[in-house]
């Protein structure tokens, strides 16, 4: 699954990539926006996937930005504070967002 990819560095953003294969990733850089790609790249801080995130993160949870790249890349991530009325986990939470994007 994308999460067991992420929990093990296991996931094909350009760095790994390039890291793997040179000859046919010349690169390590993002294709979109031409910075470094990294995992937390891929899933997190490049500004199409935050922007899914954000809108999550204001949706679902007290305070928006207590959500952070170690809550995506840890088995047992630290738990996080939905609205009212909002019952799902943190490990739900995450998962919907990572489908999302």
């Amino acid at each position: 699954t994308v999460l067991w990819r992420l929990y093990r560095h296991r996931v094909s953003c350009r760095l790994n990539l390039h890291n793997i294969s040179a000859e046919y990733f010349p690169s390590p850089n993002c294709i979109l926006c031409g910075l470094a790609d990294s995992e937390e790249r891929f899933f997190f801080s490049c500004s199409l996937k935050s922007a899914v995130w954000r809108s999550f993160s204001q949706s679902y949870l007290d305070a928006p930005h207590q959500l952070t790249f170690l809550h995506l890349q840890t088995v047992d991530p630290p738990p996080l504070t939905m609205k009212p009325g909002i019952t799902v986990s943190t490990y739900q939470f995450i998962s919907c967002g990572i489908l999302s994007i």
